[in-house]
């Protein structure tokens, strides 16, 4: 356990070596909560209405931010795992650097050996997947997603559409499969849709 802190306009609260630290927002303005990781394995979970950061002897734990963002740089194999809301939601994967927001919530997540972004709440989801500059793979199906380079691994599942993107450079490769229904496959010189 390391340490914690919420401050504010005139005050600040600080802890330090607890095992299990929560911080809630409910009085108003605009609130954001950073969330950090260990030298160990730690998982980042981010939800419409809080998000934690979990490992050994280890949880930090943030309710009604507007904002959470969570950083993965102390070591370890380091995993987020985002949620959508019931409404409208996008999901960004960028490297070593993902989003997921909609109404009322903005979860970022840096950092990470591997995101995993779900849609299970409703609302019109959408994902948008950016290569790097080096080599990438982009695989889609109907149920399904991930682009993966060197140093990451971004993966959605659920979401109503999916866009990548290889713009960066580096020899990247897409894959795109099937439903179990009738599909249409559209291929040019510059996009391809499935």
């Amino acid at each position: 356990p390391g340490y914690a802190y919420l401050r504010g306009a005139g005050f600040q609260n600080y802890v330090s070596s607890f095992d299990d630290v929560r911080a809630y927002a409910t009085e108003g303005g605009i609130d954001r909560a950073y969330l950090f990781d260990s030298s160990g394995n730690d998982t980042f979970f981010g939800r419409s209405a809080d998000a934690y950061m979990q490992g050994t002897n280890l949880i930090s734990y943030a309710s009604g931010f507007d904002r959470v963002i969570a950083y993965a740089t102390a070591g370890g194999i380091d995993r987020a795992v985002m949620y959508d809301s019931q409404g409208n939601d996008i999901f960004i994967g960028r490297g070593d650097t993902a989003y997921l927001y909609g109404p009322g919530f903005y979860n970022f997540a840096r950092g990470f050996d591997r995101v995993y972004a779900y849609a299970i709440y409703g609302g019109y989801d959408a994902v948008s997947f950016t290569d790097t500059a080096g080599n990438d793979t982009f695989l889609g199906r109907s149920f399904d997603a991930y682009m993966a380079g060197s140093g990451y691994y971004n993966f959605s599942k659920g979401f109503d559409r999916v866009y990548a993107y290889a713009t960066a450079g580096g020899t990247d490769r897409a894959v795109t499969q099937d439903s179990a229904g009738n599909d249409t496959f559209i291929g040019t010189s510059t996009y391809s849709l499935m």
